[in-house]
């Protein structure tokens, strides 16, 4: 099997395990630290932020990507999520002033299931939701410049209706 269509092959199993979270998600409600009301206003993407306490700085680094003006006008982050329990507090710390007044959850076991079969292990990750409150993308932390520009460029254009460059994920239709 040639590269390409090993990517392919990969895009369409994370395409589905994508879908199979946003059923998840839609399913269990708006209490869910995962899940969100839905928002008919046409406003920006919403986004949900996973991010463990002990991820490295350089981990970190692209939370600072979310505090920049045009990304904000595109993608509003409206919760932060700790996948332990206990690293809630310690979460709060980590954070940029940008994000240090957002709701700060610890995920229950049924949506660290979820994103685990989204193959999240441990690192940052973004999920991005419509004003329907779907799944519509995850964004992975960036893990090298190239990534964090590429990153960049995405959440300034997601919302605006162009199409995004390079998904590392790809998004629902």
């Amino acid at each position: 099997m040639g590269r390409r269509s090993a990517n392919t092959v990969v895009g369409a199993v994370i395409g589905a395990a994508v879908l199979v979270a946003a059923h998840h998600w839609t399913a269990v409600g708006a209490q869910a630290p995962l899940a969100l009301p839905v928002d008919s206003s046409g406003g920006p993407l919403r986004g949900i932020l996973v991010v463990h306490p002990d991820d490295c700085a350089g981990n970190l680094r692209f939370l600072d990507l979310l505090g920049h003006a045009d990304v904000r006008r595109r993608v509003e982050v409206v919760r932060v999520a700790s996948p332990t329990p206990s690293g809630v507090e310690r979460l709060r710390e980590r954070l940029p002033p940008h994000l240090q007044g957002l709701a700060t959850v610890a995920l229950g076991a049924a949506d660290r299931r979820a994103i685990g079969r989204l193959g999240y292990r441990y690192g940052p990750l973004l999920l991005l939701y419509d004003d329907q409150a779907r799944l519509r993308a995850i964004e992975p932390a960036p893990s090298s410049p190239v990534e964090m520009i590429r990153m960049g460029r995405r959440l300034r254009g997601r919302a605006a209706g162009s199409p995004p460059e390079s998904p590392k994920v790809s998004v629902l239709p």
